[in-house]
């Protein structure tokens, strides 16, 4: 074997060895998020995309801390701490200011009498401060039912 041929196996080698390297070092990169939240009242549903044509993904649970990546019409595309990712409905997530403020609420309220059970007659949102341009804790749809407290 020649010289040159040698050295050209060595460097072939070194090259094959880097590349290998390189490529098991590689970390999947992870979409960074525009903004956080907390999943509201219920269970959400996660959908693969938008459309008539989504499929259910998973299911996040209230009060579930949520990163948002993507924010289309009325649906925030979001992912879980446990790295699950999905398109839910924008209305589901809490400003995470806005729920402290509810929970710091029920932890008052705590083991006071309901007042009644009431079903929304239309399209409601729900605030903390009794001012209609105040950031919305919830929205109920129509017929949605709801505890009174």
């Amino acid at each position: 074997m020649s010289r040159a041929w040698a050295r050209f196996l060595q460097l072939s080698l070194v090259v094959s060895l880097l590349l290998l390297l390189g490529a098991g070092c590689h970390r999947e990169q992870r979409e960074r998020a525009i903004g956080a939240g907390y999943i509201g009242v219920g269970t959400a549903t996660l959908r693969d995309r938008l459309g008539a044509a989504s499929r259910s993904v998973g299911t996040v649970k209230a009060g579930a801390h949520v990163e948002i990546l993507q924010r289309r019409r009325r649906w925030a595309r979001i992912r879980t701490a446990g790295g699950a990712e999905g398109w839910i409905e924008e209305r589901l997530v809490i400003a995470p200011e806005i729920y402290e403020r509810a929970q710091q609420l029920v932890r008052q309220t705590v083991g006071k009498p309901s007042q009644g059970r009431a079903r929304a007659r239309a399209t409601v949102n729900l605030h903390l401060d009794a001012e209609r341009q105040s950031p919305r804790l919830f929205q109920l749809r129509e017929g949605d039912p709801w505890l009174l407290g």
